[in-house]
């Protein structure tokens, strides 16, 4: 086996045994799954059905109130994504190199062309958490309308997993447009919510109670630049320091915010307890009137080495997750395409006014036209992607 092949197979190894293990377990279970066009796999269940009907009963008011308020969010975050869109594809034809504007969620692997990747284990936890919220609350708003929910359950489109929950469509039929417009609205407007609330609670709640039991220390350079100023000072690696020209620095912000009247060409003193080293700035590459050092900067906290604090951190990582996810998934759910909650809504407004059969051609139309500007802006990803396999293959093969 080629060296790069291994080495890629090494780097990967949790990746390539999580995916290779769930094509298996749907490939041995296929009896229980239901497959779409030979690509979509569902397994079709009744989870959560029952805590549905309680909460719908025991909620009915609060429950339908959400559902019509979703509406009203629910067609303005249409606009605002339909908007959004559009402007993508302005940028991506008048913007050199233009990055992908949207991608695909696929816990582990590193796209070509995104600049973050999701870990594997936080992003599938993540997306069950964001999946099932989404989900239940389609479920519960369409039960405090009594429309029957005749199952639940989880599917796979390749390596894309997401869950479902599907009413009585028959039901669904006899009822108010309000009615529908409530149903599909809720998952994605619930999603949006809870990104909201992460973001306020990551924001505000979160890093006082952190700075109480980890009080941050100082900063530390994770790396510094080969031939930065840095470099030259001999500012270190693993070395806290936490001052800036003479003024104590305790987090990153601290760092950041002493940076704020630092021009090109000024001399900045980083130190410590132990003293201080002279840095002189210079134009940064990608901006000439800001300052560059050529360090990558972490905070140093109290017990920062602990068990506690790791499993702390690793759940704020998660939480921060959550709400990333919750945003995509949410607003990509407002697309006004085919079978999605977008789509669905779109669907019941074009009936409404223009009937059930024109209102189905308009809808295949939109849908098709929404379909060619994702896979427009998806063309960078494409482009990466073959960029890369194309230098896989020729280090693999030696040509």
């Amino acid at each position: 086996m080629p060296l790069e092949l291994l080495d890629f197979m090494l780097r990967n190894k949790l990746v390539i045994l999580f995916y290779s293990a769930l094509a298996l377990f749907v490939y041995r279970n296929r009896g229980r799954f239901q497959f779409h066009m030979k690509l979509i796999a569902l397994y079709k269940a009744k989870w959560g059905i029952g805590l549905m009907d309680k909460l719908a009963s025991s909620m009915r008011g609060v429950v339908k109130s959400f559902g019509y308020l979703s509406i009203f969010v629910g067609f303005a975050g249409m606009l605002a994504v339909v908007l959004g869109l559009f402007y993508f594809v302005y940028v991506l034809f008048t913007t050199p190199n233009a990055p992908a504007a949207i991608a695909p969620v696929i816990p582990g692997v590193q796209i070509p062309g995104v600049p973050f990747r999701i870990p594997l284990v936080e992003g599938v936890i993540a997306i069950f958490i964001v999946a099932v919220i989404h989900e239940f609350c389609h479920g519960v708003v369409a039960r405090a309308h009594n429309v029957k929910v005749k199952n639940t359950g989880v599917g796979i489109l390749g390596p894309i997993l997401f869950a479902f929950v599907e009413p009585d469509e028959a039901d669904l039929k006899q009822r108010s447009a309000a009615v529908n417009f409530s149903i599909f609205a809720a998952g994605p407007v619930s999603n949006l919510v809870v990104f909201l609330l992460l973001m306020l609670a990551l924001s505000f709640a979160v890093p006082p109670v952190v700075d109480s039991v980890y009080p941050p220390q100082g900063i530390v350079f994770t790396s510094v630049d080969e031939g930065s100023p840095a470099e030259a000072a001999g500012l270190q690696t693993g070395a806290v320091y936490n001052r800036v020209n003479g003024q104590t620095v305790s987090t990153v912000l601290d760092f950041i915010r002493h940076f704020e009247g630092v021009k090109p060409g000024d001399e900045v003193r980083i130190g410590n307890d132990g003293g201080s080293i002279a840095v002189q700035t210079v134009p940064h590459a990608d901006d000439a009137s800001k300052p560059w050092l050529g360090v990558q900067i972490q905070e140093v906290r109290q017990n920062s080495d602990s068990a506690s604090f790791a499993a702390v951190s690793w759940l704020i990582n998660l939480l921060a997750l959550v709400s990333f996810l919750s945003l995509g998934i949410g607003l990509g759910n407002l697309i006004p395409v085919g079978p999605i909650d977008g789509g669905r809504m779109l669907q019941k407004l074009l009936h409404k006014f223009r009937g059930e059969a024109s209102g189905n051609k308009d809808l295949v139309r939109i849908s098709m036209l929404f379909l060619f500007i994702i896979l427009l802006l998806l063309t960078p990803i494409f482009r990466e992607t073959l960029k890369a396999l194309f230098g896989f293959i020729t280090g693999v093969f030696g040509f």
